[in-house]
């Protein structure tokens, strides 16, 4: 949830959910002391949301395993949701659902020189890979979005992405990505095909979502 506020930076209230090798992952990024835990939060925190501080947060225990691995944590004062007087912006982006996967499919990290290359070999990915981001936005009393970020999909043999978005009735907006990996082998074709996709639809430097004063 992104809350803006009247003037200035807003808020984020996070919660995460993670499977599989994922949350092996976060275990081990977030099972600390809270010290700890909270030093890796706000360097999380500053990276992703441009925030200054963390406040609250809830971690499930590394060593509990009698649920899915939970996080939820209250992002302060993020420089990626800003108001001013006659307008405010949320700066959004696709790139989470793509961050973890493997490197040689990560979009952010392609070169011109690993564009040239072409795969003679399959492509094995280790673990099941299914990733969706869910923002829901709630703009200071008197601001409406200006325009809602355009829907996008694509479809290859190998994986599936979408993104869409809608106002609700109190003036609320929902964006929601969604990517799936259907295969854990791709053919070379399969592969050059993907990752053509994730370089023309990843936004890692994110987009703007303007709301326009309109009292």
């Amino acid at each position: 949830e992104i809350h803006l506020t009247d003037n200035g930076k807003g808020n984020i209230h996070e919660s995460l959910e993670a499977k599989g090798n994922f949350e092996l992952q976060m275990r081990s990024i977030f099972g600390g002391n809270d010290h700890e835990v909270r030093t890796a939060l706000e360097r999380r925190a500053k990276n992703s949301f441009d925030a200054e501080s963390v406040g609250e947060f809830k971690v499930t225990r590394k060593d509990d395993f009698s649920q899915p691995f939970r996080l939820s944590d209250e992002i302060k004062n993020s420089g990626a949701v800003v108001t001013s007087l006659q307008d405010a912006a949320v700066r959004l982006s696709n790139g989470f659902v793509f961050e973890d996967l493997p490197f040689a499919l990560a979009p952010q990290r392609l070169t011109v020189n690993e564009e040239q290359k072409l795969r003679k070999h399959d492509f094995a990915v280790q673990t099941p890979y299914h990733s969706e981001v869910h923002f829901k936005i709630y703009p200071p009393a008197d601001f409406n979005a200006n325009q809602l970020p355009t829907p996008q999909h694509f479809e290859t043999q190998a994986a599936n992405y979408s993104s869409e978005s809608k106002r609700d009735k109190d003036g609320t907006i929902d964006v929601d990505y969604r990517f799936e990996l259907n295969s854990r082998r791709l053919t070379p074709a399969e592969f050059e095909a993907l990752r053509s996709e994730l370089k023309k639809t990843a936004n890692d430097n994110g987009q703007l979502l303007v709301f326009a004063y309109r009292g």
